[in-house]
């Protein structure tokens, strides 16, 4: 993707697109004010003719403060950074929404909004939605590739950091039927936060909602894999460290019940039992 900056009237624009013609289309959306919510919210719309996906808005108050600072300190903004994220994930053939603009105004040395457009997903739904409704075997079958594509995220050495069922879309009939969003925290290369954390992201979903025991055949299968994209890990002490993660996520929830979105808090303490593990 193609980076720059422009100054119009006293306002710097910072853009990441897929193509000139498409950062411009995209900013001008913006200037323009078209149809743009003022939260942080996704919308359907088109850039340049394709039937696009736009989320994003303003940056307030200790938002603005903390996401300049990190801007200072070269972590960029969350949907630009997004936007590189997914170009990097597609190219590394992760299922992802194509990326094909972001763009943030600067004014006063902060940034006061920022925005995302992906090309629109007809055929895909979200998957904590769609798997109440899906068989058994069609169930399994997206565990073992969860794991395979998780185990290939890491060994390439990418972390996702909010790698919870939310952040994953179903596509039905494609070759690669798990869609991966919302890239934006993590991303390739070294960071403070590892795999661990992505499996234990995932932990706190999957135990409630597909059941302890394929939960912990999903653990397992994850550690398997990781051997098998020759970026192996000791099994007994990943497992520890990716469930004192679940536990870490858990307990945020407890204190902070308005993220569980009116669903009841996943159990504290889980631990899968008497895996087969690599040491």
């Amino acid at each position: 993707m193609i980076r720059w900056r422009r100054r119009v009237d006293g306002v710097e624009w910072l853009l990441v697109a897929s193509t000139l013609e498409m950062g411009e289309a995209a900013r001008r959306q913006v200037a323009e004010g078209q149809g743009l919510s003022e939260r942080d919210a996704g919308e359907r719309c088109e850039l340049e003719g394709v039937d696009a996906w736009r989320k994003g808005g303003p940056l307030r108050g200790r938002a603005a403060l903390r996401h300049g600072l990190r801007m200072r300190l070269g972590q960029g903004l969350p949907r630009l950074r997004e936007a590189r994220n997914l170009e990097w994930l597609a190219a590394h053939l992760f299922e992802v929404p194509r990326p094909l603009a972001a763009v943030a105004r600067v004014q006063g040395g902060l940034p006061r909004a920022q925005w995302l457009w992906t090309a629109h997903l007809d055929d895909a739904a979200p998957l904590e939605e769609r798997w109440p409704l899906l068989p058994e075997p069609v169930q399994t079958g997206l565990l073992g590739e969860l794991a395979r594509e998780c185990a290939r995220l890491h060994a390439l050495g990418f972390v996702h950091r909010d790698l919870f069922l939310r952040n994953l879309m179903h596509r039905v009939g494609a070759a690669r039927q798990l869609v991966f969003l919302d890239a934006w925290r993590g991303g390739p290369g070294p960071g403070l936060r590892g795999p661990a954390h992505d499996v234990g992201c995932l932990l706190s979903d999957l135990v409630d909602v597909a059941g302890d025991g394929p939960a912990a055949r999903w653990l397992e299968a994850y550690v398997r894999e990781r051997a098998a994209q020759d970026r192996p890990v000791n099994g007994p002490r990943f497992v520890d460290a990716a469930c004192r993660s679940r536990d870490a996520i858990v307990r945020r929830l407890l204190r902070q019940p308005s993220r569980l979105r009116g669903r009841p808090a996943p159990a504290l303490g889980w631990r899968p039992r008497e895996l087969d593990l690599p040491l």
